[in-house]
This record gives structure tokens, C-alpha cells and sequence, in this order.
């Protein structure tokens, strides 16, 4: 069986694949990194008000705001979508945007303003359909700071009470029931300064960290898999030590991201990791820890979801995991049932490589369409 976005390339180009590239482009022409999200925020609302739609603000304490499209206390269904991206330029290299083919390349054209024209191309064919959104139990949401503290989808979260909801997030149309937590710590090793052309004589901080990180993925929890989102693995954000001087580095710091499995005791974790380190002669802090979370696939949201799959691409929706926390987990946590969905590719975003596919786009805006259809 095909995957969602595989099948996507039977159909042809048509008005909606014209509109949506037109959108997007125009999306990525406006940066909107985190903490600079006031013209993003300020365009979709024009644009959703021109559609003849409601909206409204939710203040986001640190930050600017949420922006609400038709509304609701209590919706029927919540579509969240985070407006923020990383900032353009990473490492030295930035993600210019260009088109080849169906696929157009930028900051944040998967994550998330492929999303964010999915949700614009499915409020014009309700519209067009004759069942606009103000006429139905659903609320859009369009968040600020996913990329940073995640601070609009906790307010988000304590202002509404949806039913459901689907958090847009490049899943590649997969209907992700599964997500990943994430535990951060900064680690900090020290070594034995010794002029660099005496190594036997001192201690390598930077030597130490190496075979620590190395040591690290023996360890029980992170040996662990799950069906739906995969290995417990790490990422080593920076590793920072020595100079240019010759001399043995005495200093090395080292920022760990670390993949949480849902049904994974985070405080376990925590401190299998912790006792590791101490052992290891090492001081390190808990920077944050974001817990994960599964979703039943009998749940109604994941049921009727999967079936907009079907309705609008001819399969239904494929269930799996999201690799990464999200502003879903913020929902969840509150008691609402969140699914993650969403058109692009993860591994891809915050590279300088960053894109989406345009008809990946459209057939998410379908499913959209399906799904609200279907309240």
C-alpha cells in the first residue's frame, strides 16, 4: 500500500496546487522566527477575516499572542497550528527560498507554514463547498513559541476546552497517535590542563565527554524502542571545550537531548541518567523535561481522522509516532484527546534543505476539509 503523500502523486496539478504554492511563498517571504511572530499573526488574520471569519487573541504572557479563527469556548474540534519557526540561519547557513518542482524549499516551509496554507486551502473549499467554518463546531488555532518555551499552546490549552483536536505538524499525512518526550541536560566535564604537547601529562576534558557520550548509549533506557516512534537515542546539541591554544582542554560542556518513549518513566529515567553521571564524575542540570504521550487507536479523533484519510486520498490515514514533543502534549495534558497530522517531512526541518511538497499540501488540506465535514 502506498503511503498518503505516495499517492499524492497520481493527481495533477490544479487550482488549489497554484494557490497553495502562491501562498506559501508568500508565508516564507514573512519571517516569523519565535519572539517575531506579530506579522505572521497579523496577515493571517487579515486573510481569515476576508474569508468573512471571526478572530480573536489570546495574550501570550512573554511572548505576543494566540491567534483564534471562529472562536469557541468549547468547539467540537480544535486545529492548532504553531506560526513560529526557528530562527532562518543556523549554524552559519541559512534556508533560502526556491522552487524545484513540486517542492519549495525555505524556513519553515514544513515546519509549520506547510501546515498553516493547509489550513488556508481547507477554509476556502469549505467555503466554496457552501459550508464555511463559522458554521461549524470548530475552532483554528494558529500558536506562538512552539520553537522556544511552547508558551501559546499552554495558554491555549487553558483557555479553551475542545472536545479534540489535531496539532499541524509535518508527520508526511501520517496520522501520528504516538509522540515523543524529551529530556535536555547540560553536562559539564572537566579535565587535567597540561600543555597541549603533553598530553600524557594532563587529561582531556573533551576526551572524557567523548567516551561518555559513547557510554551513554548502553544505557538500559535508552536501549529502549517503541512500536511507534522508534529508539530511545540522543542528540548532542553542542559540545563546547578547549581552545585554540596548545594546551589539554580542562573544560568541556555538552547539551543532551534525549528521546522519551511513551510508557517511559520519565523520573526513571531521570535518575538512571543521573546516577550514569555522578558515577562518571561529572556535574550536570536538568535543563528541561517535556514528558511524551499515546493516544488509543480506538479514540475518536484517531477514528475519524483516519477515515478523512480515506474520503479525500482513497486510504485510510496510516497510524504512527512523532518523533519529537509538540504543543499536542500541551493539549493532552489538560485532557484533550490531540492528534498529531500534518503535510512535510521532520527529518528535514531546521536544515538548510527545508521544504514540502505542495501537493502534500493540498491532499492535507482535504483531509481537513473530511474531517470537518464529518463533525
Amino acid at each position: 500500500m502506498l503511503s498518503g503523500s505516495e499517492a499524492l502523486v497520481t493527481r495533477g496539478r490544479g487550482p488549489m496546487e497554484r494557490l497553495a504554492r502562491e501562498e506559501l511563498l508568500h508565508l516564507l517571504h514573512i519571517p516569523s522566527p519565535s519572539g517575531a511572530e506579530e506579522r505572521l499573526l497579523s496577515y493571517l488574520e487579515t486573510r481569515f477575516r476576508a474569508l468573512g471569519l471571526e478572530t480573536g487573541h489570546l495574550p501570550v504572557p512573554g511572548s505576543s499572542y494566540d491567534l483564534l479563527v471562529n472562536p469557541l469556548t468549547a468547539p467540537r474540534l480544535l486545529i492548532d497550528t504553531h506560526v513560529d519557526t526557528v530562527p532562518d540561519i543556523i549554524e552559519g547557513q541559512d534556508c533560502p527560498v526556491r522552487v524545484q518542482g513540486d517542492a519549495i524549499y525555505g524556513r519553515g516551509s514544513a515546519d509549520a507554514k506547510g501546515s498553516l496554507v493547509a489550513v488556508i486551502l481547507a477554509v476556502e473549499m469549505l467555503r466554496q463547498k457552501g459550508r464555511p467554518v463559522r458554521n461549524l463546531p470548530m475552532t483554528l488555532a494558529f500558536t506562538v513559541d512552539e520553537e522556544r518555551e511552547a508558551r501559546g499552546s499552554e495558554v491555549l490549552a487553558d483557555s479553551l476546552a475542545p472536545l479534540e483536536a489535531v496539532v499541524m505538524e509535518p508527520t508526511g499525512l501520517t496520522v501520528a497517535v504516538a509522540e515523543a518526550g524529551s529530556l535536555v541536560v547540560e553536562v559539564t566535564v572537566t579535565g587535567i590542563r597540561a600543555h597541549g604537547s603533553c598530553p600524557d601529562a594532563g587529561e582531556s576534558a573533551i576526551s572524557r565527554t567523548l567516551a561518555i557520550l559513547e557510554r551513554i548509549h548502553g544505557l538500559p533506557f535508552v536501549q529502549e524502542r517503541h512500536p511507534l516512534v522508534g529508539p530511545a537515542d540522543f542528540n548532542v546539541r553542542y559540545l563546547c571545550g578547549g581552545s585554540e591554544e596548545l594546551a589539554v582542554a580542562g573544560l568541556c560542556r555538552a547539551l543532551l537531548d534525549f528521546r522519551l518513549l511513551p510508557g517511559q518513566d520519565v523520573e526513571a529515567v531521570k535518575r538512571e541518567l543521573g546516577e550514569f553521571l555522578v558515577a562518571s564524575g561529572v556535574t550536570y542540570r536538568v535543563v528541561e523535561t517535556s514528558p511524551p504521550y499515546q493516544l488509543p487507536e480506538g479514540e475518536p479523533v484517531v477514528r475519524r481522522l483516519r477515515q478523512a484519510c480515506r474520503q479525500a486520498l482513497g486510504q485510510e490515514g496510516r497510524i504512527g509516532g512523532m518523533v519529537s514533543w509538540t504543543d499536542a502534549e500541551n493539549l493532552f495534558s489538560r485532557g484533550i484527546p490531540a492528534v498529531v497530522f500534518g503535510p512535510g517531512r521532520l527529518e528535514v526541518a531546521h536544515t538548510p534543505d527545508e521544504s514540502v511538497n505542495i501537493r502534500e499540501i493540498v491532499a492535507a488540506a482535504r483531509v481537513l476539509v473530511e474531517l470537518a465535514l464529518s463533525l
